[in-house]
């Protein structure tokens, strides 16, 4: 596997993680408004029965326990990238610090 084999695998998992960590953004987004609209069906049953249905719960429950999940998610997905950007910043310190060098060496101005 070359060079630009690996660069080409690295920008398909950036671009792939960046693509999950969207649709993991909309899926909670998605999973709060679920929540909300639950929650005011739950508060409308409670003030016209005056009594909780424990089916609503159940669902209260679901609904939270994926969005914590979501959120799980979402998070590493932006660690990921956080970390490749600062991948990438490290390696064009390197290289700009090897250029340097080089330059340095071919001046003729290295003192050792």
């Amino acid at each position: 596997m070359g060079d630009n084999d690996l660069a080409a695998d690295q920008m398909n998992i950036i671009a792939r993680t960046r693509e999950c960590g969207a649709g993991l953004t909309s899926l909670r987004d998605d999973h709060l408004s679920i929540l909300a609209n639950i929650r005011n069906e739950e508060e409308n049953r409670r003030n016209t029965i005056k009594r909780s249905d424990k089916g609503i719960e159940e669902r209260i429950n679901a609904v939270t326990e994926s969005l914590q999940f979501l959120e799980v998610g979402v998070t590493e997905s932006g660690v990921m990238l956080s970390l490749a950007s600062h991948f990438d910043t490290l390696e064009a310190d390197r290289s700009m610090a090897w250029l340097e060098m080089r330059r340095v060496k071919v001046n003729g101005s290295f003192v050792e």
